[in-house]
């Protein structure tokens, strides 16, 4: 019989998963590692990082935080508010619970008194409402909106982005989708330095269609 056991890790246990996540890199500011074992193999691991300052839908979440200060805001959200960045799980052991028992260890002894999750491939998974978060409604960033359109009046689909080398074409080939992407980068600090260099334009490039196609849902606990 299978035994699964969750402990504590560094970030060196997702380092193993880290390829297998489809928005790839490293979350900043992580703040607790679990790894999931499956009869002592890796299964997968959960990653919790210190969140964003500024999430609008916050004040639908958690109508009791000082929102309507920005100073008192952040400094709520820094004491008060750790996010799940990363669920991943060896897809040769997905479906069988190895998801949902790392969310579950993690919620009955969290960092902090209230957890969120921001996340895309959530439309396709019930992972978290399965392990008791509530859903809030996120109203799409002005930037996803408008690539939409963009990549619509250029009759390219965004599934058509999220190989590489196919961004890197079009990027190359057509300067009306170049300067929509570097429009959306720069709509945000955080894809900002994308603007730097062709390889992170490239890599913004299938983020950003992966966000326009699967816009991001929110969850929060409790």
């Amino acid at each position: 019989m299978n035994h699964l056991t969750i402990e504590p890790a560094t970030l060196d246990a997702y380092a193993h998963f880290e390829h297998l996540h489809y928005r790839g890199g490293t979350p900043r500011a992580v703040d607790r590692v679990l790894l999931a074992r499956l009869d002592r193999e890796p299964a997968g691991v959960l990653v919790v990082a210190r969140p964003v300052l500024n999430a609008s839908w916050r004040a639908h979440a958690w109508p009791h935080g000082p929102w309507h200060a920005r100073t008192k805001a952040a400094a709520f959200v820094n004491r008060n508010v750790r996010r799940i960045a990363r669920v991943v799980v060896d897809p040769q052991l997905r479906g069988v619970g190895v998801g949902a028992a790392l969310v579950r260890a993690y919620l009955a002894s969290p960092t902090t008194p209230l957890t969120e999750v921001v996340a895309s491939m959530a439309r396709s998974s019930p992972l978290f409402t399965r392990c008791d978060m509530r859903e809030v409604p996120v109203n799409e960033p002005a930037r996803h909106q408008r690539l939409r359109r963009e990549l619509a009046a250029l009759h390219i689909e965004p599934w058509e982005l999220m190989d590489v080398t196919a961004a890197r074409r079009l990027l190359d080939g057509q300067p009306r989708f170049r300067r929509a992407i570097e429009r959306w980068a720069s709509g945000s600090r955080h894809s900002r330095q994308a603007l730097t260099h062709i390889d992170l334009l490239e890599r913004a490039a299938v983020q950003a269609a992966s966000l326009v196609s699967w816009p991001a849902r929110a969850f929060v606990f409790p």
